[in-house]
């Protein structure tokens, strides 16, 4: 069932769910979107619900502790997905997370993971390319293969420059003991299982070259 974006009350999509016999409710929300739902599910009794026999499980596919937070006592129990957690303890995961705590007070977020790899990425990209021409460092990106950033082996897959890399299961934490401690890790899934083929969603990704520029 679709929900416009920016929705503030989701009480017409949750009811129907009341008398549909699911089991299973998949929350396909991101940022506000997820902040203003998830909770209502909670309201509506959901997370407490049993169907078919068995507990009814709310799902979000992609957590991001900045979302969890903002669900509140909502997120408690909850399962879904992210893509790193300042608790890992691989050797860059610690050394990112102390070196940010020192300067933030706080551990980073995901979206500060994200833009800190993001930016070494890129730099790295453009050494090795030897130039800041985008095609160039594009080349330089794809089919590249690194490793340390805290998702274990990751590879900037050609096809459709996406990251195949290990996946996080993580829930909502139901005895959290700071503003922080929100997300607890369940399960690390390994890139040979995340791994999608690239045709599934079709398209094509374009030429790298710019267009000339007309006379």
């Amino acid at each position: 069932m679709r929900t416009p974006l920016g929705s503030s009350d989701y009480s017409q999509y949750l009811t129907p769910i009341l008398n549909s016999g699911a089991d299973v409710l998949i929350l396909n929300h991101y940022g506000l979107d997820m902040v203003n739902s998830l909770p209502q599910a909670v309201q509506f009794g959901l997370r407490d619900r049993e169907a078919n026999g068995k507990r009814f499980e709310i799902i979000v596919p992609m957590f991001s502790e900045l979302m969890a937070k903002g669900a509140g006592e909502a997120v408690r129990g909850i399962i879904g997905t992210s893509n790193w957690h300042w608790n890992l303890q691989d050797p860059g995961s610690v050394a990112f997370t102390k070196s940010f705590g020192a300067e933030y007070g706080a551990p980073p977020s995901q979206a500060a993971h994200t833009c800190y790899v993001q930016t070494l990425l890129y730099a790295d990209a453009v050494e090795r390319a030897g130039t800041f021409y985008p095609p160039e460092v594009i080349k330089a990106l794809e089919g590249h293969e690194f490793d340390g950033m805290g998702n274990g082996k990751t590879l900037y897959r050609a096809e459709d420059h996406q990251c195949m890399k290990s996946v996080l299961v993580v829930q909502g934490n139901s005895a959290p003991t700071s503003e922080f401690d929100v997300l607890n890790i369940v399960q690390e899934v390994g890139r040979d299982t995340t791994t999608y083929d690239p045709a599934i969603f079709g398209g094509e990704l374009g030429p790298a070259e710019p267009a000339p520029l007309c006379a």
